[in-house]
């Protein structure tokens, strides 16, 4: 290279670009340093990991990317009147890690210190060249660096512009929002502008003086009048009362009496929405009723509001409380609701193999079904939902049986399988008419024979053989015989 004075990046620095261009992850410059060359100005090497002899290491002031040149990306460091006393012939700049990135020379600069007599504030620039500005963080903490004229007039610029445009506001209307023109008038119907204090005064001492001379008039009226009383069929002259717990229907509240029920309504909300918020503090206690007033010992069973969307599996023991699912859409097998119906859900706090460990009780709004399930937290474990047997569904867990004539339908040494949720009872014979011999036969059920025989050894008179047995659900099964079929019944 012919020039004397220039900047190169070395060879760790080179990597850690190609590095940071791959993965994404841009490099950040954080430092700069100086040095004095130990009295030399050196020639920049790419082996470089350190400055010849540094003498200051400080913190980046700006690092910004050359507008002239989209791959130059520019760093300075000012370095303050009360540093020096040294000669810079160096420039190193420096990586959040400590990595020396890109390495400089410089013309011989005395930096005086302020002590010495003459002192200055010194602006050190360098300038590195690279193919993917992405590639490096252009990141600066303005509360350890100090800043240049340029900077602060550029930031200044920047500010004023912002300012500006926030002031640039739009008038208000009653759609949107914006600057307002006060008034004071009270008989004004614009609606781009909005009322003072005095409006609202004006007006409200008209009312005032309307309610008076209304008083006045209904004071006169009574005098010169005799109207009747008022009843709740009637118009007319009524009393006032000011009592909470009156049953008269002949009186009317003063509204010191709506005062006092407001009063005691409030204060009831505030005891329940303080047993509300207990509860969520997973306490114990029960809430308890004395006169009119609610009296809350640590934990009440709080109301939870509607689930949504929720999937069941995520309300637990911590949760515990009373939901309800207003809509069918959304009590879905997915979100393991045990049928697709709106309805009540109760979720109790166990506390069996973990905090979370609960029992959820889940109830279909319209027909009354009721299911229970249970979660086990250590193992994470969900039991099926279990419907609970009711007088309205006993049936479809005890149905009605009958039995069947199946005689036309069934056929020996033919295999059949009870495809039905409940076990079936069997009914076959056979019959035959044979002096001196046996007739015999065989139930197979699942693999395992059921023998049943008859003496034949007769006077040639019919004779018939039968077996009763049951067939459990899903089971397969077959009659075998030596024999003709007799019947075939079976109890379903």
């Amino acid at each position: 290279m012919n020039q004397t004075y220039y900047t190169i990046i070395t060879k760790q620095g080179a990597a850690l670009l190609a590095n940071a261009t791959a993965l994404g992850i841009p490099l950040k410059i954080t430092q700069m340093a100086v040095g004095d060359g130990n009295g030399k100005i050196p020639k920049p090497n790419a082996s470089q990991t350190q400055l010849v002899h540094e003498v200051r290491r400080a913190a980046v002031n700006t690092l910004f990317v050359d507008q002239e040149n989209p791959n130059q990306i520019i760093a300075e460091q000012v370095i303050p009147e009360t540093d020096g006393g040294w000669f810079i012939h160096e420039i190193g700049l420096f990586d959040d890690k400590g990595n020396l990135i890109a390495v400089g020379n410089c013309p011989a600069t005395y930096k005086p210190k302020l002590v010495e007599g003459s002192g200055r504030t010194q602006v050190i620039r360098m300038v590195i060249i690279v193919d993917n500005t992405q590639s490096v963080e252009l990141k600066i903490d303005p509360a350890v660096v100090l800043a240049t004229r340029q900077y602060v007039d550029g930031l200044i610029t920047a500010k004023m512009t912002a300012h500006e445009k926030t002031t640039n506001h739009p008038n208000a209307t009653t759609k949107s929002i914006g600057f307002v023109q006060l008034n004071s008038a009270i008989d004004s119907s614009l609606e781009n502008q909005a009322a003072t204090p005095l409006a609202v005064k004006k007006t409200y001492d008209m009312a005032i003086e309307a309610i008076k001379k209304a008083n006045d008039l209904m004071s006169d009226q009574e005098k010169s009048t005799n109207h009747p009383n008022a009843t709740t069929k009637s118009k007319g002259f009524v009393q006032l009362n000011s009592e909470t717990n009156s049953l008269s229907e002949t009186e009317a509240a003063t509204p010191f009496a709506v005062k006092k029920a407001y009063d005691e309504a409030n204060n009831a909300k505030n005891i329940a929405m303080t047993a509300v918020k207990r509860s969520g503090d997973n306490m114990t206690g029960e809430l308890r009723i004395k006169g009119n007033r609610a009296l809350v010992d640590g934990d009440a069973f709080p109301f939870c509001n509607h689930i949504g969307d929720k999937n069941l599996n995520d309300i637990r023991g911590l949760q515990h409380g009373v939901y309800f699912q207003a809509r069918n859409e959304g009590a879905t097998i997915q979100n393991n609701y045990p049928l697709p119906a709106a309805g009540l859900l109760i979720v109790g706090q166990t506390g069996g193999e973990g905090v979370n460990g609960c029992i959820q009780t889940y109830t279909d709004y319209y027909s009354g079904r009721q299911f229970i399930r249970t979660y086990r937290e250590i193992p994470n474990i969900w039991s099926n939902w279990i419907e609970q047997i009711t007088t309205e569904n006993i049936a479809n867990y005890f149905p009605a049986k009958s039995w069947q004539n199946l005689t036309s339908q069934r056929a020996l040494n033919v295999t059949y399988t009870n495809t039905g949720k409940w076990p079936i009872f069997l009914a076959v014979g056979l019959t035959h008419g044979w002096s001196g011999t046996v007739a015999t036969m065989t139930l197979t059920i699942n693999g395992v024979n059921f023998v049943s025989s008859a003496g034949g050894a007769g006077n040639g008179s019919t004779k018939t053989v039968a077996m009763y047995m049951p067939i459990p659900a899903g089971n397969s099964f077959s009659v075998t015989g030596n024999a003709p079929l007799f019947f075939w019944y079976e109890l379903r």
